[in-house]
């Protein structure tokens, strides 16, 4: 997510002393300052730690609105004083400050201190196994790894084709062009694959890449994946065989002036404005740590003209 600095108010101010404890069951009410929720927290604070709980809500709600504000003053403020930057990058900015505080938040407390918010968490999910089973990680392991089993990468419906090298897989592009001129090529590279559940992801590959003898038993004809109708064949078509390792940072870093940039272009962005705003939503309100998600070594092939087969 690049600079880990805030942009505003620092969230270390958030940072809880010694001597909390980090088994605790209790959780607080809410967040949002005012005299109920104060009273609410103290109440099921002060059992636990004393109330720096409390306290640190507060200050977390604090960072989160005083982000908001920055916000608004950046796209609207004077530009005198800075204001009248582009939105997307903007939005970027405070958001991601915003995830960060939170994330800090997330890091000092048992997760989940804030339940009202769970409520949101399953709508980001939706009705996907795999983004419950990693939001369930974000929000209860407090930045542990993630391995991902091969059942797991069949269930997600993945866009990926070594021999789309327009976007996907460019890095391949000089080892396709050697391989369509006889050679078998050793690979170990990266390509982009994309699915709901882990967003625009690198696929690292091993193995080789040659002229095909024939159709290898197991493959699939063409299917639809995320509205790409057909992979890429070549001429002699091509046959790569090897391992894949899926990896992914599960994190909800806006990129908002990403999309915004590739549209101007014309090109594909991985994230739509709605995604954005799904981000935006988590990052802001929903406890959780970061991880690395990274699935086992799987064997895997792909004739050109084909999707990949594991």
């Amino acid at each position: 997510m690049g600079d880990k600095r805030l942009a505003g108010p620092t969230c270390l101010t958030m940072v809880c002393t010694p001597g909390i404890d980090q088994g605790t069951s209790v959780r607080s009410w809410s967040p949002i300052p005012g005299p109920v929720g104060t009273a609410l927290n103290g109440l099921t604070s002060l059992a636990a730690d004393g109330g720096k709980l409390v306290i640190d809500q507060l200050l977390l709600a604090a960072e989160l609105r005083d982000q908001g504000y920055g916000l608004l003053f950046d796209v609207y403020g004077p530009k005198s004083l800075g204001g009248g930057k582009p939105v997307a990058e903007a939005w970027d900015t405070r958001i991601n400050n915003m995830g960060r505080a939170r994330n800090a938040y997330s890091r000092e407390h048992v997760v989940e201190a804030t339940p009202a918010f769970g409520l949101l968490a399953q709508w980001f999910a939706g009705n996907d196994p795999m983004k419950a089973k990693l939001l369930q990680h974000y929000r209860s392991k407090q930045g542990a790894n993630r391995p991902m089993t091969l059942a797991e990468l069949k269930s997600m419906r993945t866009y990926f084709d070594l021999f789309e090298t327009d976007h996907y897989s460019t890095n391949l592009r000089p080892a396709i062009v050697r391989a369509m001129q006889g050679e078998t090529v050793a690979v170990d590279t990266d390509v982009r694959a994309q699915n709901d559940a882990l967003g625009n992801f690198p696929i690292h590959l091993r193995g080789t890449l040659k002229i095909a003898a024939g159709t290898p038993a197991g493959g699939k004809e063409a299917d639809a994946y995320f509205g790409r109708l057909f992979p890429v064949q070549t001429d002699p078509a091509l046959l790569f065989e090897g391992t894949m390792v899926w990896s992914d940072k599960w994190d909800f870093d806006s990129k908002m002036a990403e999309f915004v940039a590739a549209r101007a272009e014309g090109k594909s962005a991985g994230r739509d404005v709605k995604a954005n705003l799904q981000v935006a939503a988590v990052a802001a309100l929903v406890d959780g740590v970061p991880f690395e998600a990274v699935s086992e070594a799987v064997k895997m092939t792909q004739l050109s003209g084909q999707w990949p087969v594991y």
